[in-house]
């Protein structure tokens, strides 16, 4: 394909393009794999976000998201990781891609990228070093994580990317209703290396995501539980109400609980960002992936 490491491009399946513009594309890898990614054009000037995944599954199993209920997580390689920015373009039709000055690549598809460490590092780097998606540096990559502390201590050595941490609930034993393979001691630790990634890191930059799942991560107590454990880390908070994934216990939280959850969380320093769903009718949202 002419740029160093990536071999081979996923081949794209299907295509499925949203209302509101988001296109979501299944993809086969060389060795029979199927994974989704989803390219969503955003902004002024404008901007196209590719949402890429690292694995086929995952092992993480949080319980408000239909890739964790695949029955295992397969890591891709990181030439399959690159050839979806690689891909990207060719997905869009020259009517979308018209007006598209500079891309962005957030690694919140399928798969936790730090259980695939070494192949998404090098995916990164390939991708910042060629421009791929019209990438201009490691500055415009996103790399979304479920907390696996160590990781993150060796990424900020690695590649000062920008770092998205589903936090979701502070309390570490409530936590692990919704994501059943972390300890209940664990907060603690993600937040300190988050500190320790912003005042190493220097280019990194840190948000804190928190899916709102009725009646469990959606009350104003957690957001003030939320708020005091962020106290020292100068951050935004990424509010996601859930999205709907068919089946299961789990529900998406009502209206005024995500208004008070956002008015508790502002309390401390964080900004409080709500995050606008985009592909819901082609079910290209947060946690609706599955491939």
């Amino acid at each position: 394909m002419g740029y160093v490491g990536v071999r081979i491009a996923p081949c794209v399946l299907c295509k499925l393009l949203s209302t509101d513009g988001t296109l979501k594309a299944s993809c086969k890898t060389s060795r029979g794999l199927c994974l989704e990614s989803v390219l969503m054009p955003m902004g002024w000037p404008r901007s196209l976000t590719l949402c890429a995944s690292t694995q086929v599954g995952c092992a993480v199993r949080c319980r408000f998201c239909a890739t964790g209920r695949r029955s295992c997580a397969q890591s891709l390689s990181g030439s399959e990781i690159a050839g979806q920015a690689l891909r990207a373009s060719s997905m869009l039709g020259p009517a979308l891609r018209n007006g598209v000055t500079y891309g962005r690549i957030v690694l919140m598809g399928m798969g936790e990228p730090m259980l695939n460490y070494g192949a998404m590092v090098r995916a990164m780097a390939v991708v910042a070093a060629c421009g791929l998606h019209g990438v201009r540096s490691a500055r415009d990559i996103t790399v979304s994580t479920s907390g696996i502390a160590p990781a993150l201590y060796r990424l900020c050595r690695d590649m000062p990317v920008a770092i998205a941490l589903s936090l979701h609930l502070h309390d570490g034993l409530a936590r692990r209703l919704l994501v059943p393979c972390f300890s209940s001691a664990a907060v603690l630790s993600m937040v300190d290396s988050c500190f320790y990634y912003l005042r190493v890191g220097g280019a990194g930059r840190v948000t804190v995501e928190s899916c709102l799942v009725r009646d469990i991560s959606d009350r104003p107590s957690q957001a003030n539980g939320m708020a005091r454990s962020l106290a020292r880390l100068a951050c935004m908070v990424n509010l996601i109400p859930m999205n709907s994934i068919g089946g299961g216990v789990y529900s998406p939280p009502r209206c005024r609980c995500t208004a008070g959850f956002a008015l508790a969380a502002a309390q401390g320093r964080s900004a409080i960002v709500p995050r606008i769903p985009r592909g819901l009718d082609v079910r290209a949202s947060c946690g609706q992936l599955r491939a």
